[in-house]
């Protein structure tokens, strides 16, 4: 992970997995990264401190790393598929992600929805999330 900053990014996009991935340790998850989100943006340096909440748990270890190989930075929810056996077109093609919702007053949750579902609210402020563009 020597990417400056994916542990922040992996943070802000993990959090609406947390309840797939730790199941009812869900919101304990959430409210440490929450926390440590919240002072980063007060110019805290809490990349250790994520790094280590996310090696605190084999599942989230497994997404951050299938994240940080991904060069879009897309959960891996949405990332292409890539199972053996499976052999794309010939080219360069992308994968398009679905679009990405952020929280207007925090920038501290991140869904990737497509809009003609209902904008979900923010855990963290109780807000509805906004489209990023």
């Amino acid at each position: 992970m020597s990417d400056q900053g994916v542990e922040i990014d992996a943070a802000r996009k993990v959090r609406p997995y947390l309840t797939d991935l730790v199941e009812e340790r869900s919101s304990d998850f959430d409210t440490r990264i929450a926390e440590l989100l919240e002072q980063h943006s007060r110019g805290a340096d809490v990349t250790e401190s994520l790094r280590l909440v996310f090696e605190s748990d084999e599942s989230l270890q497994e997404w951050l790393a299938e994240f940080s190989d991904d060069p879009t930075r897309i959960p891996p929810e949405f990332q292409s598929v890539r199972s053996a056996g499976y052999d794309p077109l010939p080219g360069h093609g992308n994968v398009i992600p679905p679009p990405q919702w952020i929280c207007p007053l925090g920038n501290d949750y991140v869904v990737y929805q497509h809009s003609s579902d209902p904008a979900p609210q923010c855990p963290t402020h109780q807000v509805a999330l906004v489209p990023a563009f």
